[in-house]
This record gives structure tokens, sequence and C-alpha cells, in this order.
């Protein structure tokens, strides 16, 4: 495959509904591996993270970082990751009731 095509085929990678940021940093190093990007690589992942995960909360904290490098970027990543359950389940868990005064 050309250059031109595994670059292709990594600028296009989207992360999956399912997929953790790992398996998606995963796969986006391993499309890398023929792109010939050098010492541009990490950034370029780290690119490809900011611009195609599917989590909106990632997306805005990471913009809001002063150039993270790909390690800090997936450290920042993969805490609110972890803390997304909790907020899911703390959601579920709630619940009110209405009260009436009596007539």
């Amino acid at each position: 495959m050309s250059t031109s095509e595994n670059r292709f085929r990594f600028n296009s990678r989207q992360q999956a509904e399912n997929e953790t940021i790992d398996q998606f940093v995963t796969v986006l190093r391993l499309l890398a591996e023929g792109c010939e990007f050098g010492e541009l690589q990490p950034s370029l992942i780290r690119d490809r993270v900011i611009c195609s995960t599917k989590e909106s909360p990632i997306k805005e904290r990471l913009l809001q970082e002063d150039d993270p490098t790909l390690e800090e970027a997936l450290k920042i990543a993969r805490s609110l990751e972890a803390s997304k359950p909790d907020l899911t389940s703390m959601g579920d868990a709630v619940r009110v009731h209405m009260v009436r005064a009596p007539r």
C-alpha cells in the first residue's frame, strides 16, 4: 500500500462507539506505521485522538490544554473515560418522587 493510502486510512479513522481510548490509539499507532510520519507521529496521533474521539467532554478538555504531548492527552482521556461510568450510574440512581401537600 502506498504512503498516501496509509495516510488516508489514518486520517479517516474515527473512534468506534464501543472502542476505548486505548484501543483507538493502538489502532492509530498501527495505521501510522506505514505513513512515514517520522518525528511527527506522536503529535499526529494526538491530533487524531482530539479530532476523532467519540466523547465530547474528552475532546473539549483536550482542546483546553496548551499543546499536550500524546502521553499527557492519553492520561487526561483515560481519566475522563474512567469517570464516565461513575457519572452514568449516579445519574441512573437519582430518582425524585413528587410529594403533594394535603388539601
